[in-house]
């Protein structure tokens, strides 16, 4: 199947923006055939572009136009190219025409909050990678709101850029989210505001898959806090990850409220079971989990034995990391 003529052309006009040899002496050829470019089989229509770090874009600004020629456009990937802006009038509105786009990936660019606008037009999108940009809550909290037009959005990444707990209430109102990356976002528990923040979130139920690793500080503040996890209404959670947190082992108790869980990270967390039993009753509250398949508590130096009689009654666990937990002593195998 070969890219239409009209296409092939418009394919000459991109790989003319790159600076490596994506496309060169190549311009008569069948532009499917080319790395990076996928076709429709049917159409013969390009329908997704994976234009990951080929470092190029002229000055590091892309003009947005250059894609709109691709109306079967589903999947755009402008990864890891430093960009980080656009040519005069040409944003990532224009793409909005694109009525077919539902993946975009721009992580590891040079990009600011004032894309958000833009953004915010392309209502097909179910899925967006901003890992890794130069984006501040802070400067533009209306940009992020304004991200709540994407209805069909199911998958967020924001990792490693510089925000706050106000992020939780901005994306409060992205009704099908079901995927949320917030590692290295800099959300702390500073203030009274953060509860409100985290229970505006966890009024998405339909979210599936959290990740807020390298984030949260509950320092000596922990019981005052504690409630900010309103776990307990994210009834399809399935994947938790609070890795590099500094926490409690009294958080376990907002965690078993989570009835799908299958996969929970807390390496690293400082998780300690002093010698009374108020703690290990709190652990004992993981033997809930019904569900759960996956449990990483590796790099918690200061558990104990005592842990191991909880762990073992789950019956559907299938992989547990413990190393780095001081512990000694044997853990009984059942269930799977």
């Amino acid at each position: 199947m070969k890219v239409r003529g009209e296409e092939r052309k418009d394919m000459n006009l991109l790989s003319n923006q790159i600076t490596r040899n994506w496309g060169r002496g190549k311009e008569n050829s069948d532009c499917c055939r080319w790395e990076r470019v996928e076709c429709n089989p049917s159409t013969g229509r390009v329908i997704k572009l994976h234009l990951d770090d080929v470092s190029g874009w002229q000055n590091s600004y892309l003009n947005a136009s250059l894609f709109l020629p691709f109306e079967e456009l589903k999947s755009l990937s402008l990864a890891d190219n430093g960009i980080n802006s656009f040519i005069e009038n040409e944003d990532f509105h224009r793409l909005s025409k694109l009525s077919n786009l539902e993946f975009l990936d721009l992580s590891w660019n040079e990009f600011n909050s004032k894309i958000l606008l833009s953004l915010s037009e392309l209502s097909s999108l179910k899925s967006l990678n901003l890992a890794e940009n130069n984006f501040q809550v802070s400067n533009h909290t209306n940009g992020f709101k304004r991200l709540s037009k994407l209805r069909s959005l199911e998958i967020l990444d924001l990792t490693g850029n510089y925000l706050n707990n106000n992020i939780l209430t901005s994306l409060s109102d992205l009704l099908s989210l079901k995927s949320l990356n917030l590692t290295y976002c800099n959300l702390m528990i500073a203030s009274n505001h953060m509860e409100a923040n985290f229970e505006s979130l966890s009024r998405r139920s339909h979210l599936e898959f959290l990740d807020l690793r390298s984030n949260i500080d509950l320092n000596n503040n922990v019981l005052p806090y504690l409630s900010f996890m309103r776990f307990s209404n994210l009834r399809n959670l399935k994947i938790l990850d609070l890795s590099d947190n500094d926490l409690n082992i009294n958080i376990l108790t907002s965690l078993s409220e989570l009835p799908s869980l299958k996969s929970l990270s807390l390496r690293d967390c400082n998780l300690m079971i002093a010698s009374n039993h108020r703690d290990e009753a709190d652990f004992e509250k993981l033997s809930r989990f019904r569900h759960l398949e996956f449990l990483d508590l590796s790099d918690n130096m200061d558990l104990n034995n005592n842990i191991l009689s909880y762990l073992s009654s789950f019956s559907s666990l299938k992989t547990l990391i413990l190393s780095i937990c001081g512990l000694n002593g044997t853990l009984s195998t059942r269930g799977n």
